[in-house]
């Protein structure tokens, strides 16, 4: 569980740092809206698929716990 979550303060962190460059540098170079779409479906991503795989691992957990339950 520990990388997720260095995944994801690691994706934020790069995030605000784009987010604070892109609007010190409003001349439309590098940091135009094209990257700060892709650092935002970046982010979100990690985010949601953090909490997808939480909600897998919570599943196979439960299953686990059913079948030995049952094979008792």
């Amino acid at each position: 569980m520990r990388p997720i979550f260095l995944v994801v303060w690691g994706g934020l962190g790069l995030f605000m740092s784009h987010f604070a460059l892109a609007h010190q540098n409003s001349a439309g170079d590098w940091s135009s809206e094209p990257m700060n779409l892709l650092a935002i479906v970046m982010v979100a991503g990690v985010i949601v698929g953090g909490f997808i795989y939480k909600q897998c691992a919570r599943w196979r957990k439960q299953m686990k716990k059913e079948n030995s339950d049952h094979d008792a």
